[in-house]
């Protein structure tokens, strides 16, 4: 086969950026992965990346709560 082979990890983040992405700490991902709410997780030895969509529609799930309850505390909702 010819051309470009797509490696498990491409269009991935790692855990660092992970973090970075949902504004908390590497080991709140790290708890996200061991509780099950991040599963698209690729392991390359060491490594772990994960899909940036699943960790903004997770870090939005579980957030939700706290999010609602400020809107209301500022008048924003």
């Amino acid at each position: 086969m010819h051309g470009i082979v797509p490696r498990a990890r491409d269009g991935r983040i790692s855990r660092k950026a992970a973090a970075t992405l949902a504004r908390v700490a590497e080991d709140t991902i790290s708890s996200w992965i061991s509780r099950g709410h991040l599963t698209d997780v690729v392991r390359e030895g060491r490594e772990i990346w994960l899909n940036p969509v699943e960790v903004i529609e997770t870090e939005y799930r579980l957030h939700e709560a706290e999010r609602k309850r400020l809107q209301r505390l500022l008048g924003a909702a």
